[in-house]
């Protein structure tokens, strides 16, 4: 799951988060041109990741998973790739 045992017990949500999107951007091959677009694109992951867990949670009959626009807000993903659809 993470980048490294977490050597204090139970890893807390931020460690979590900042290790799933490390492992996301690896196998995804994602690359970004600044420190701040980087910290902008692990919150929008983290924000679609719990959307995903809570979504799962609740028992409905399909599951949500991260892909390869879990980076991308709703309106982004919108704005580049339905716009056609309109």
């Amino acid at each position: 799951m993470c980048c490294a045992p977490c050597p204090l017990g139970a890893p807390s949500p931020l460690f979590v988060v900042t290790c799933s999107f490390s492992e996301w951007m690896r196998s995804s091959k994602k690359a970004y041109s600044s420190r701040e677009e980087l910290v902008l694109r692990r919150g929008i992951f983290a924000a679609n990741l719990a959307k995903i867990q809570q979504h799962n949670a609740e028992g409905h009959s399909w599951t949500m998973a991260v892909n390869q626009f879990a980076d991308l807000t709703a309106d982004e993903f919108k704005a580049k790739f339905a716009s056609s659809l309109r």
